[in-house]
């Protein structure tokens, strides 16, 4: 995990904006835990979440399958129902719960409070919010007051319409609104897996487009890949992608 901490210590190193998915936290709860101890100790800590599999599992409940358009959820009414659930409520105070009974002071809320992510809707994927203004002073607020901030990927547009956002997408925007020195995508898999089964070191833009080419990098990682260099051509320093359990694979400019 040396590379998630390199730089850490230097003192432009101020945040650090970690975005954990649902089969993530069951996973690698006790090294999420540990990770964000370490990272307190120089940075402050920003953490986003979303919860798809928890989301899909609610849906079926109600007799309703997931719908994907290039690995990114459509959301219509009834979706957005379980999101707002299962977001801005259980995943969210589950997670919290967690951190604070491990002795890690967080805070939870949405990114539609506060208007931390004011979005416009994304037509074709129905109820989905992409952000195009960020505001961070309820971030910056609960962090300067020691606090973790744990924001769930919920946002809404200008006439207060709710809107459930891609977590990625989310976590990039505000990563770059902070000019993060990183942004750490913790995943239930250890990286990004290569041709031969391997964890890919580290990927550029332009072998990114190649593995995309070749069908190496498929389904919801390419909106992650993506969206990811987005957020370092907005003034984010390195994105890694990791389980927590191993160094994972760093997304770079060069």
């Amino acid at each position: 995990m040396s590379r998630i901490f390199r730089r850490t210590e230097r003192p432009r190193m101020k945040t650090i904006v970690v975005k954990i998915g649902g089969n993530a936290v069951k996973k690698s709860a006790k090294e999420f835990i540990a990770f964000v101890r370490r990272a307190l100790k120089t940075s402050k800590v920003i953490v986003v979440h979303g919860g798809g599999p928890e989301v899909n599992a609610w849906l079926a409940k109600m007799g309703l399958k997931p719908k994907f358009v290039n690995g990114v959820r459509c959301t219509d009414v009834a979706a957005l129902e379980a999101v707002v659930m299962i977001l801005a409520g259980k995943i969210n105070k589950e997670l919290v719960s967690l951190m604070t009974s491990s002795r890690v002071k967080a805070a939870g809320f949405s990114a539609a409070d506060g208007g931390t992510a004011v979005c416009r809707r994304v037509k074709k994927l129905g109820l989905v919010g992409e952000p195009v203004k960020i505001n961070t002073a309820l971030v910056s607020a609960t962090a300067s007051a020691g606090f973790v901030p744990v924001v769930s990927s919920l946002g809404a547009d200008a006439s207060g319409r709710l809107l459930n956002i891609n977590a990625d997408v989310l976590a990039d925007a505000l990563a770059a609104k902070l000019k993060s020195s990183r942004l750490v995508y913790v995943t239930d898999v250890a990286g990004v897996i290569g041709a031969g089964g391997k964890v890919i070191d580290r990927i550029t833009p332009s072998s990114a487009s190649e593995l995309i080419k070749k069908g190496i990098i498929t389904g919801g990682m390419i909106p992650k890949i993506r969206s990811a260099f987005k957020s370092i051509k907005n003034g984010v320093g390195e994105v890694v992608i990791t389980d927590l359990k191993s160094k994972g694979t760093a997304l770079s400019a060069k």
